[in-house]
């Protein structure tokens, strides 16, 4: 199935026109249902004010469908996508002409689906989740992270880069010769492995049956949510406790997910380990800098809105 990832971003799902300004903080925040992982609010101007969940682990940007109703985007062919839970098939459409971060995006195409009912992203009671901001848009900026004031930073690329061979610069290799994701090596139970920076999951996953790990815990017929047909797949999950080094960081006990894999592909890096770093991603040449923090204090998005108003 890799083969339909890479057809649809090669039919039209790569992003249109970026013109860069001056940048605009994003607020990161979660949502009631969702409290850890991380959702980022944006002014999109004359759109109005929406809230997109991040997944640099995400390929292709994605609308809700109620989002794309709303902005009357037609929706323009079909695709099927692969995900946890099985294939999807979703719509096209072109997001209008808007802000994101303080520069002027157009032309974009996004994959349009019900988030609630082919994702693990739920309607959360207190705001509508717009859509994903996935790689393929966040190629296009040089991205900033930072859990302890709850911000991120979408920035020129030509004005702002991690100089190659610098001591704490990170190479981050493509997924693959078409994917816009990109990967980091980590030491990990003996094996070098390269999982995928993925910010959509909270969890770290990997296949520790064919590393060879032992697993501390298990939980049979766990109901997990996932992109696919019916969002949700049920299968048993095999929890491991590792060391995991990387770019001169060793961290201790690492809790890791079981994730059934290929040789191609080894799993995904999630928030239990980028959330202690403030992070920068230079997505355009792949390089990254990851500088360890003593906390994060990433607000709920009803804390994040009492706080906007009072201002």
């Amino acid at each position: 199935m890799r083969w339909l990832m890479g057809l649809a971003l090669l039919s039209g799902c790569l992003p249109g026109k970026v013109s860069y300004g001056d940048v605009e903080v994003l607020p990161l925040v979660h949502p009631a249902n969702d409290r850890n992982r991380w959702y980022v609010v944006v002014d999109t101007g004359e759109h109005g004010e929406h809230l997109f969940f991040l997944d640099t682990g995400y390929s292709i940007t994605t609308c809700d469908d109620a989002f794309a109703e709303a902005l009357s985007l037609p929706v323009k062919g079909r695709m099927m996508v692969r995900g946890d839970a099985g294939v999807l098939a979703a719509g096209r459409s072109v997001i209008p002409s808007m802000n994101i971060g303080g520069h002027r995006v157009e032309n974009f195409r996004c994959m349009t689906r019900d988030l609630d009912s082919t994702s693990s992203i739920k309607d959360p009671k207190e705001v509508a989740v717009a859509g994903v901001i996935g790689a393929d848009l966040l190629q296009h900026f040089y991205v900033t992270i930072d859990p302890t004031t709850a911000t991120v930073r979408l920035s020129d690329p030509h004005e702002m880069r991690l100089e190659k061979g610098a001591d704490d610069v990170i190479r981050l290799p493509r997924e693959n010769v078409w994917s816009p994701r990109r990967a980091l090596a980590v030491e990990l139970g003996g094996s070098k492995l390269h999982p995928v920076i993925d910010t959509g999951t909270s969890g770290t996953h990997i296949d520790g049956e064919r590393l060879g790990l032992e697993w501390v815990r298990v939980r049979e017929g766990a109901i997990v949510r996932a992109s696919g047909a019916d969002g949700m797949v049920v299968r048993d999950i095999y929890f491991y406790e590792e060391d995991i080094g990387f770019a001169g960081q060793q961290l201790q006990g690492v809790s890791l997910i079981s994730r059934e894999s290929v040789p191609w592909k080894d799993g995904l890096l999630g928030l239990n380990v980028l959330g202690q770093f403030h992070q920068e991603y230079d997505w355009r040449r792949g390089r990254a800098r990851l500088v360890p923090i003593e906390g994060s204090d990433v607000p709920s998005w009803r804390e994040w809105q009492h706080n906007h108003i009072k201002e």
